[in-house]
């Protein structure tokens, strides 16, 4: 809502908005938002293992509110950059949709601690909370095993993820919805007829 607002008084002052823009903003500030509470909620959990509900608010948002930052800033920084965009619902879309990211952003930093210094283990009930990592969870072991041997994962999942590259030069993108179609559909053959026997767009004209 303060997002929207927000963009409702830049929109005001004469600052083009896309139409699309309320409809985006929704889902990215639910997207980030969810994910940042994540992070936020798994720490404390962890801190309130070691320490008071308090404490280990203030624990968790000092060591996770760094990495909350810099994805928001990264998030913040890929948005902005569609100001260059020569398409104008992209280049408008870019601003709206940082200041969604960044308004989302402040309410992690503030309100979520705030939520979870109040409620303190009664958010987690009832499931228990341990003083020290679960070592017989299988995500424990996983993890062990990883760092153990980062390389070991590293190299070949950076291969596997290089494969698709090796056809880039091969792709030819279009826009066809047509193409997307089975080629024996009904609705592409009689596509096709129209295509035979009337000019470009006269079918479905664009203005």
């Amino acid at each position: 809502m303060v997002a929207q607002s927000i963009l409702g008084y830049l929109a005001q002052a004469g600052l083009p908005i896309s139409t699309l823009a309320q409809a985006y903003l929704v889902v990215i500030v639910f997207g980030v938002g969810t994910d940042y509470c994540l992070f936020i909620v798994s720490r404390s959990r962890e801190e309130l293992g070691r320490m008071l509900h308090r404490e280990a608010s203030m624990e968790s948002l000092r060591r996770i509110g760094p990495v909350i930052l810099a994805s928001a800033i990264t998030v913040i920084a890929a948005f902005m950059s569609l100001g260059i965009s020569q398409f104008g619902m992209n280049r408008t879309m870019g601003y709206s949709l940082a200041i969604g990211v960044f308004i989302t952003l402040l309410a992690n930093l503030t309100l979520t601690p705030a939520l979870i210094s109040i409620f303190g283990r009664f958010l987690f009930w009832p499931t228990k909370i341990y003083a020290a990592p679960r070592r017989d969870l299988i995500w424990y072991r996983i993890g062990q095993w990883v760092t153990g041997r980062p390389w070991l994962f590293l190299l070949p999942i950076l291969l596997l993820l290089l494969v698709p590259y090796i056809v880039i030069p091969q792709v030819n993108l279009t826009n066809d919805i047509v193409t997307q179609l089975p080629s024996n559909a009904e609705s592409v053959a009689g596509f096709n007829i129209f295509k035979q026997n009337f000019p470009a767009g006269e079918f479905d004209p664009l203005y």
